[in-house]
C-alpha cells in the first residue's frame, strides 16, 4: 500500500478517552449507570472501560488528588461522543438518562446522526449519539456536510425505545465515534490533524473544523470557542486520546515525521499496557496512536 503524508488509513478510528479525575467513583458511576459501559479492570485510583466489558479499554478513568483545576477558558475536552449501533439503543440510552433523572445539556438533529448532549459529575463533556444510514447523509461534492442541524426530537426517537426498563449496559458495538476538543488556535490544530496526521477536513467554519478518516462526517473536531488559555500541566480533564490505525508502515512513517517537524513524541506503555506511540498535540495533550 503506497501511503503518504496526506492520507491516513481510512479505516482509522479513536479508540480511547482517558480522565484525570477528583472523584473515581463518582464519575465510574455515571459512565456505567448513565453511559452504559462496564469495567474491564479496577484498581484504587484507576479504572478500565468498554463498551463489551472486555477488549481494550475505550474509557480510562485516573484519580488524582493533587492536581488543578483546569482554567475555564482553557483549551481540553468539548466532548467524548459515545456511539450507539442503532436508533433504537440511542432511544434506549436516552430512556435510561430520563429514568435516572440525570440532567441533559441538549439535543440536535444534525441529519447524518441523533444526538443528546450531557456532562459528567466533572464537568466532562459527553455526546451520546447514534448514526443514520450514511445513504441518508447530506452530501456535497463527495463530502458529508455539517451545515443544518435542528432540535432533536426526542418524543419521535422515544418511540422506538424498547418496552419496559431499558438495559443497563451499552448494547454490542457500542463504542467511541469521535472526540471533539476546544483549542487554542484553528490554523494549528488544521495543520496538525490535516496535514500532519493525514485526516480529511469535512467542513471548516469560523472557529471550528471537522475532520475524518475515510469519509466518515468526522472523528476529530476542534474549535475556539473556549478560549485560548493553555491548560496546566497536571489538569483534572483530558490526559490523553487515543487513534488507532490499521497499517503499520503509515504509523513508522508517522513516527519518522514527527521527529522531523519537532514535536515532542516517543514509544510508551499506557495505563492500560498497550504500546503506544505518543505524541503531544498543539493543545498540550498526549494522541496516541496504536495498530
Amino acid at each position: 500500500m503506497n501511503l503518504d503524508y496526506n492520507s491516513i488509513p481510512g479505516t482509522s478510528h479513536p479508540s480511547q478517552v482517558c480522565l484525570r479525575v477528583k472523584s473515581l467513583s463518582r464519575v465510574l458511576l455515571f459512565y456505567r449507570d448513565i453511559i452504559g459501559w462496564s469495567i474491564i479492570d479496577k484498581t484504587e485510583k484507576k479504572a478500565f472501560m468498554s463498551a463489551s466489558g472486555h477488549g481494550e479499554a475505550q474509557l480510562v478513568l485516573v484519580q488524582s488528588e493533587d492536581a488543578h483545576d483546569k482554567p475555564e477558558q482553557a483549551v481540553g475536552l468539548y466532548h467524548t461522543a459515545f456511539r450507539f449501533p442503532s436508533r433504537r439503543d440511542l432511544a434506549d440510552a436516552i430512556k435510561r438518562v430520563a429514568i435516572k433523572k440525570y440532567p441533559f445539556e441538549g439535543a440536535s438533529d444534525h441529519l447524518f446522526s441523533e444526538a443528546l448532549y450531557l456532562s459528567d459529575p466533572e464537568g466532562n463533556g459527553v455526546e451520546i449519539y447514534a448514526d443514520r444510514p450514511q445513504d441518508q447523509w447530506p452530501r456535497r461534492d463527495g463530502k458529508v456536510q455539517l451545515i443544518h442541524s435542528k432540535t432533536l426530537n426526542i418524543e419521535n426517537l422515544l418511540t422506538e425505545a424498547t418496552p419496559g426498563i431499558p438495559s443497563a449496559i451499552a448494547p454490542v458495538g457500542a463504542d467511541i465515534g469521535h472526540i471533539h476538543l476546544h483549542v487554542k488556535n484553528i490554523d494549528e490544530a488544521k495543520l496538525f490533524f490535516n496535514k500532519f496526521l493525514g485526516m480529511e477536513i469535512m467542513y471548516a467554519i469560523q472557529g471550528a473544523c471537522f475532520l475524518s478518516a475515510g469519509g466518515y462526517h468526522h472523528h476529530i473536531a476542534a474549535n475556539v470557542w473556549s478560549g485560548s488559555v493553555p491548560v496546566p500541566e497536571n489538569a483534572y480533564g483530558l490526559m490523553s486520546y487515543r487513534i488507532k490505525v490499521p497499517d503499520q508502515t503509515y504509523l513508522d512513517m508517522l513516527k519518522r515525521y514527527a521527529n522531523e517537524q519537532g514535536y515532542i513524541s516517543g514509544m510508551a506503555h499506557s495505563d492500560d499496557g498497550v504500546e503506544v506511540f505518543r505524541l503531544k498535540d498543539p493543545n498540550g495533550h498526549w494522541m496516541e496512536l496504536t495498530t
